[in-house]
């Protein structure tokens, strides 16, 4: 594996891998071993961990070029799809696994949010943590990318043509499935090109180190963001996620879709 350019994180999965079935005399498992252990930090000296951003796109860029996606009422489905996966993704930092797990038949809707919980097993589910909840509170301060507004329109236009399927994001065109992870991802990255954001560099999971690392920028409290974002430590988020801004207390969406103000201003 070390041969074939596989890295430390790769290695020490298969390492945890193979001590839970093998065991030897000198040690309790086969992982421990002196030489394996010797290896294992020589390793981690010839190729670290590295996180795959060092700055990350500016979050304005993006909702600037959400706010042309408007009047809801014009936009096609395929616009509305688009515009509306963008503001989950930066409004509620959750990974793709978790958007694409959104089901109406688990939303909650109030005058001023809606709340989904996550039924299934995502990556921050451990035993005794409660279920995943996705809120996406009204943004009233501006409609043009007040995630409320959209999902709303999107709940409208979808409602005779989804069927049986209550998988939040279908497909836009015929026979209108449940969309895939993947195509969430496309959807991501075609708005982020339209916005002007290098693809090359900044693939569709960025959003998530975009939308905390604006909340940071905008002061809002590290615990609010980990709870937010499901971080599992202020470390996971400091090494992550939290990233310089290529381009230099409210709730969580709101220090979101407010970056362009306070960022303008400085």
């Amino acid at each position: 594996m070390f041969d074939s350019s596989l890295g430390y994180s790769s290695l020490n999965t298969a390492r945890s891998a193979v001590s839970a079935l093998v065991s030897c005399k000198e040690s309790s498992t086969i992982g421990s071993h002196p030489l394996i252990s010797r290896f294992m930090k020589r390793v981690y000296e010839l190729r670290p961990l590295r996180t795959r951003y060092t700055h990350i796109w500016d979050v304005s860029q993006v909702l600037d070029s959400l706010r042309r996606r408007h009047p809801l009422s014009t936009l096609s489905l395929r616009d509305l799809s688009y515009k509306l996966v963008m503001l989950i993704a930066l409004v509620s930092a959750q990974r793709l696994q978790t958007i694409q797990l959104l089901d109406i038949q688990h939303m909650e809707k109030d005058a001023n949010s809606y709340v989904f919980t996550i039924t299934e097993n995502v990556k921050q589910s451990k035993p005794g943590r409660k279920q995943v909840r996705v809120v996406l509170d009204n943004f009233a301060q501006d409609e043009r990318i007040n995630v409320f507004s959209v999902l709303s329109q999107y709940l409208r236009v979808t409602a005779d043509l989804r069927g049986s399927t209550t998988q939040l994001f279908i497909g836009c065109i015929k026979p209108h499935n449940g969309v895939t992870r993947s195509t969430l991802a496309r959807w991501l990255k075609i708005v982020l090109a339209e916005a002007g954001v290098d693809v090359t560099m900044f693939k569709a999971h960025s959003t998530r180190a975009a939308s905390v690392s604006a909340a940071k920028s905008s002061s809002q409290p590290v615990d609010d963001i980990l709870l937010t974002a499901g971080c599992s430590s202020e470390e996971t988020f400091a090494k992550y996620y939290n990233k310089p801004l290529i381009q230099p207390q409210r709730s969580f969406a709101s220090s979101v879709l407010n970056f362009h103000k306070s960022h303008d201003s400085s």
